[in-house]
């Protein structure tokens, strides 16, 4: 953090998850003379608390080639400007995007640019789920802080954003 910068909770908050994953792999990056591999940080108890994957797969619509890619998060960034509850800006999060014009995508069994469709989800879920809303919304007649209120569930269901892979290991829900 620096002097004379709006900070937020949420940052301090990643800052300080961040800073217990680094002590947590500590050993394992010693010993490794080298960063801790992904798949090892996993395993951590701050790993496996606040850690989950998503994955990126982009189908390629002249040759149906399929690529993954994942990520590992400790929170999940919402947009609030076009959704009303938490369930609307899960949906638009893990919604299927074209990917057309300029935005085409190179596909290596075409070896061409072409359309594509392109979708994130949640492949693994934490334990403790953080969400971050993003209460500032911009266009192109500036921007302000979205001030209406946000619905959210008792229980939240993440089934709906979730790989089919996670899904074969049982139910997702948070309360």
């Amino acid at each position: 953090f620096k002097r004379g910068r709006q900070e937020d909770a949420h940052e301090y908050f990643i800052c300080q998850v961040e800073a217990l994953q680094t002590a947590a792999t500590r050993h394992a990056a010693e010993a490794a003379g080298e960063a801790v591999p992904e798949a090892l940080a996993a395993t951590s108890e701050i790993g496996q608390l606040f850690g989950g994957r998503l994955r990126s797969q982009v189908r390629c619509a002249e040759c149906g080639h399929c690529s993954s890619s994942y990520e590992s998060y400790f929170d999940l960034s919402l947009e609030l400007r076009k959704a009303p509850s938490i369930s609307a800006a899960l949906k638009l999060f893990t919604a299927t995007e074209k990917l057309h014009g300029a935005n085409r995508y190179r596909c290596p069994a075409c070896t061409a640019l072409v359309d594509a469709k392109k979708q994130l989800q949640l492949h693994r879920t934490p334990l403790v789920l953080t969400l971050q809303l993003k209460r500032f919304g911009f266009s192109r007649f500036g921007g302000g802080k979205i001030s209406r209120p946000v619905a959210f569930e008792e229980s939240l269901d993440l089934s709906p954003y979730c790989t089919g892979e996670w899904l074969r290991s049982g139910a997702v829900s948070y309360r």
